[in-house]
């Protein structure tokens, strides 16, 4: 073979291996999205309200909105509005009665866990639980007392976690981001991480009273409380897992989209802002 023909090939297979990863390149470039939104992005709490109270009509059905939790991002921006919604309708409790509640649930638990624990052995050793099988699957048959008392833990389970009684609907607070950023059929994180935050808090800065001074709110799952002490010091408290952090120790991540999401988000707000207009 010529040193002529040696040279294409190698040019031909360098080619063969180099478009494609060029070519992903391309396909999956991505706009970064401006720190603070443009004034014409920025979405204001009355509107976020109106389009969390439709989501959760149709995700929960009948509920009342409680007051709304502000997220803000690490920039200082505001990025989300937190709703909670009580299902069903009636009075929105105060945040003092939701943790009562929660708090109840919370010391029934043990005992109720301890409960089932001995129904359940006193049940097998007389018998009462017998193996059955339907098919594919082996089930166990429970006695009418174990399946109480396993009733009665799940039932507190979901108490202490505000589970079924409560949901949350998260929204955006800029526009070239999904309008919906979070639903689920609890109390958001605010409620039920609160005081191990706080109480992280006391001890990471050492002092008897903390206050919190901003949530910052970066997705599902990501989120962060920020306290302060009366002498002025500050730290936040991570959630997932729960640790204390120096605010200086994370900085903000860029926002970025592709085209594509770009369109999909553009056409998700379109769709909701119908929504809004024709709740009118």
């Amino acid at each position: 073979m010529k040193a002529k023909d040696i040279f294409l090939l190698i040019i031909g297979i360098m080619l063969i291996y180099v478009y494609p990863i060029y070519s992903q390149e391309q396909a999956v470039k991505k706009l970064q999205l401006p720190t603070t939104p443009m004034k014409e992005d920025i979405v204001h709490l009355d509107l976020a309200l109106k389009i969390a109270s439709i989501e959760a009509q149709k995700e929960f059905g009948k509920g009342v909105a409680g007051e709304p939790i502000v997220g803000y991002d690490l920039n200082g921006s505001v990025r989300a509005y937190i709703v909670p919604f009580k299902i069903g309708g009636g009075v929105f409790p105060s945040e003092e009665e939701i943790i009562r509640q929660m708090n109840k649930a919370k010391q029934l638990l043990p005992e109720a866990k301890k409960e089932l624990a001995k129904v359940r052995e006193a049940s097998l050793k007389r018998g009462g639980g017998k193996f059955e099988k339907k098919g594919d699957m082996v089930s166990l048959e429970k006695a009418p007392e174990w399946k109480q008392a396993e009733e009665r833990v799940k039932e507190l389970e979901k108490k202490s976690r505000a589970i079924g009684e409560y949901a949350t609907i998260v929204v955006s607070a800029r526009k070239d981001l999904a309008p919906v950023l979070e639903g689920c059929n609890s109390l958001p994180h605010y409620y039920t991480w609160k005081k191990l935050a706080e109480d992280k808090a006391k001890e990471s800065l050492m002092s008897a009273s903390v206050f919190l001074t901003r949530f910052y709110y970066g997705g599902p799952m990501d989120e962060i409380f920020e306290f302060e002490s009366l002498t002025g010091d500050k730290i936040w408290i991570v959630m997932f897992p729960p640790r204390a952090v120096k605010p200086s120790k994370i900085t903000a991540k860029k926002l970025e989209v592709t085209e594509e999401e770009k369109r999909w988000i553009q056409g998700k707000w379109s769709k909701v802002m119908e929504e809004v207009q024709n709740e009118r």
